[in-house]
């Protein structure tokens, strides 16, 4: 089941600071943890622009549930994904101007994201391999345009676009 990500007004002043720590506490405590110990960059920030801001599933296929948030840079506002694997307490950070593969680098303009499961995947536009998924993988997509997955490979994450 995908998500329609809800885009809220950029303005600060729609969000005040009681609404995004209640918003925060919505998120499992071990994530909490690891992101009040350093493990996002003081650079981004939790993103609460789209509903829902964050995603479980298990995405390094360890048989442990992950999660992933929305995150946003400061002073840029370019939008992405942090991914929080649960065994390692590692965080990897999709977008918000790093770029995710070959893919993408800002999430502003994503429509969608959903958990895509573990299965196989059919040959997406412009690619020539098809990945082997090793857990479940966030299916991204912009309205009318392109759709994509990004995925673990065991050592990292990737992106494949599916359709144009």
């Amino acid at each position: 089941m995908c998500i329609v990500l809800v885009g809220l007004p950029a303005s600060s002043h729609c969000q005040d600071v009681a609404g995004q720590q209640a918003q925060e506490q919505n998120l499992p405590l071990w994530v909490r943890s690891v992101f009040a110990k350093g493990g996002l960059d003081k650079t981004l920030s939790i993103s609460y622009a789209i509903n829902p801001f964050y995603l479980r599933a298990d995405f390094n296929g360890d048989g442990k549930l992950d999660i992933a948030v929305s995150i946003e840079k400061k002073g840029t506002g370019e939008r992405g994904i942090a991914v929080v694997h649960s065994n390692d307490r590692s965080v990897y950070v999709l977008g918000a101007g790093n770029k995710v593969g070959s893919g993408w680098t800002d999430s502003r303009s994503l429509d969608v994201w959903c958990v895509y499961p573990t299965s196989i995947v059919a040959l997406g536009a412009g690619e020539t391999s098809i990945p082997i998924l090793k857990g479940e993988a966030l299916y991204v997509a912009k309205f009318g345009s392109s759709s994509g997955l990004i995925y673990w490979d065991g050592k990292q994450y990737r992106s494949y676009q599916q359709g144009d």
